[in-house]
C-alpha cells in the first residue's frame, strides 16, 4: 500500500528486465498462457467523453476530454486527453468489458477489467488487472508498453477480453501521488461509465484466473464469563453499542459507568448505515478503566474516493515495471 511518507524511486525502463520479470511473475500466477483466437477484423468505432475543466480534488493532471475508439485492424487504443504524465501520476480505467452491470465488482458498474499506466517521463507501461469475483488479479504476463498518448495505450481488442457485439463501459481515473501533492480527478464524475460498442471477427482472450480463496469461517468465540458484582474491580464492562445511535450508545456507556473519550471517530463503512455506531476502543464486553472511544460511521465510501485508494497495492505493482 502506497502512504504519503512512502519513497518511490524510479529509473528508465529496460525492456528486457521488463520481459523477464513479466514472464516470470505471469507463469507463477497464470501457469502457461491460453490459446488465443486472434481478431482478424473489426467494425471500427469511437467514443468520447468530455469532462468539466478544472474539477479535480487537490492539485494534478485534469481530465477534460477522453477517446477510445477500435480501428478496422482490431486495435483498441484509449486516449485520456493528458498533456503528459509525470513520474507521480498514475493513470487507471475501470472497464465493464460485456457491459452488464450485474457481472464483474457489483458495486462499481460490473467493471471486471482494470488497467494502471505509469509512465518516467519518456516511456509508460500498463499493466492489467482482471476481477475475479473477489478482487482484480494482476496480469504481469500482459504489460502493454506502446502509448500513443500520455496515459494512453493501444492494444488489440481480443486481448482485452471484450466479447464480440458488446458494447463495454469505461470509467477513467488519474491519480497523483508525490511526497508533497496529491490530487485525483475520475470522468465521469457520476459514477456512471462512457460507451463504446465493439464489434469484430475472433473470440475474446481472457487468463485462466486462480479460484479466489474461501474465507475461512471464524470460530464463535466463547461466551464471557458472568462476574459477580461483588469482585469487579475499577472500571466499567464496555457495552455492545454497535448499530445504534450515537446518543443511544453515550446514554448505554453511562449506565454502564464508563468514561466516554471527548473526541469520536468517523469511518466509512459498507455496512453500517451513516451517523450508526461501528464499535468502540476498547471493544464490547471488556473491562477497562480507560475512557472508551466511539467509531461512528460515515455511510458507503463515495465512489470517488473508493477509485483513488482501492488500488493502491496495484498501483506499486504498476510503478515497479518502470524500475
Amino acid at each position: 500500500m502506497i502512504g504519503e511518507d512512502d519513497d518511490v524511486a524510479l529509473s528508465p525502463m529496460s525492456p528486457r528486465s521488463v520481459a523477464v520479470l513479466c514472464g516470470a511473475i505471469g507463469a507463477l500466477l497464470f501457469g502457461a498462457p491460453a490459446a488465443q483466437a486472434a481478431c482478424t477484423s473489426s467494425t471500427p468505432s469511437n467514443a468520447s467523453f468530455t469532462d468539466p475543466a478544472n474539477d479535480l480534488e487537490g492539485v494534478g493532471p485534469d481530465l477534460t476530454a477522453l477517446t477510445v475508439s477500435v480501428d478496422a485492424a482490431c486495435t483498441f487504443a484509449f486516449d485520456p486527453g493528458l498533456a503528459d504524465l509525470t513520474l507521480d501520476d498514475v493513470v487507471f480505467t475501470y472497464i465493464d468489458r460485456d457491459g452488464n452491470p450485474a457481472t464483474g465488482e457489483t458495486g462499481f458498474f460490473g467493471s471486471d477489467l482494470l488497467t494502471l499506466t505509469v509512465s518516467d517521463g519518456r516511456e509508460s507501461a500498463t499493466m492489467l488487472a482482471w476481477w475475479d469475483g473477489t478482487d482484480y488479479v494482476p496480469d504481469a504476463s500482459t504489460i502493454i508498453e506502446t502509448a500513443p498518448a500520455p496515459g494512453g495505450f493501444s492494444f488489440p481488442v481480443d486481448r482485452l477480453g471484450i466479447p464480440p457485439g458488446a458494447t463495454p463501459g469505461f470509467l477513467v481515473g488519474v491519480v497523483r501521488m508525490g511526497e508533497t501533492d496529491f490530487g485525483v480527478d475520475v470522468a465521469p464524475d457520476s459514477g456512471t461509465p462512457f460507451t463504446l460498442p465493439v464489434n469484430y471477427e475472433g473470440a475474446p482472450v481472457v487468463p485462466a484466473l486462480p479460484t479466489p480463496e474461501t474465507p475461512e469461517t471464524p470460530e464463535t468465540p466463547s461466551p464471557l464469563p458472568i462476574v459477580p458484582p461483588t469482585t469487579l474491580g475499577p472500571g466499567c464492562t464496555v457495552p455492545k453499542v454497535s448499530g445504534r445511535s450515537l446518543a443511544v450508545a453515550k446514554r448505554r456507556l453511562s449506565a454502564s459507568g464508563c468514561s466516554r473519550a471527548a473526541t469520536v471517530t468517523r469511518r466509512y463503512s459498507a455496512t453500517v448505515r451513516k451517523g450508526r455506531v461501528i464499535g468502540t476502543l476498547p471493544g464490547s464486553g471488556v473491562r477497562t478503566t480507560k475512557k472508551v472511544k466511539l467509531i461512528v460511521s460515515k455511510g458507503k465510501r463515495p465512489k470517488r474516493a473508493k477509485a483513488a485508494t482501492v488500488q493502491r497495492d496495484l498501483i506499486t505493482q504498476a510503478r515497479a515495471l518502470l524500475r
